[in-house]
């Protein structure tokens, strides 16, 4: 058993509580929706149409996973600094912040985004360009 009472399994990590064993796989959703979330992640994967990766990347009802995704693999900088500036959720900009290469905007994002997450890691950007 190891740190913070997690034995490894082959393919599965379980929690193991005293009498109690809890799949780490969300209740309540299907085995179906792991599978198409796992074909959308490899469909990315192999995706460099840009167009396609940006509609996962705004799409706000895919999975956050799914959209980290299809954000790291974009290239376009005009849709990676839209998705900085207009993302609906702070780790949404955040992440396309850390893809980000337009300084002006980096620099309007440090300093008035309304996260403060979103605001340290434009200025993290900033120092690495």
């Amino acid at each position: 058993m190891g740190l913070f009472g997690r034995k490894k399994k082959e393919k599965q990590d379980e929690l193991v509580l005293p009498g109690l064993k809890v799949s780490p796989l969300i209740p309540g959703l299907s085995n179906e929706f792991y599978a198409q979330k796992d074909q959308k992640k490899n469909r990315i994967e192999q995706s460099t149409d840009q167009v396609e990766l940006a509609g996962f990347a705004r799409d706000n009802n895919e999975p956050s996973d799914v959209r980290i995704a299809a954000i790291a693999k974009l290239t376009d900088q005009s849709v990676i600094a839209d998705l900085a500036k207009n993302g609906d959720m702070a780790w949404v900009r955040a992440q396309a912040v850390y893809r980000l290469n337009d300084v002006d905007l980096l620099t309007q994002i440090a300093k008035n985004d309304s996260d403060s997450r979103v605001r340290k890691g434009a200025t993290a950007r900033l120092e690495k360009l």
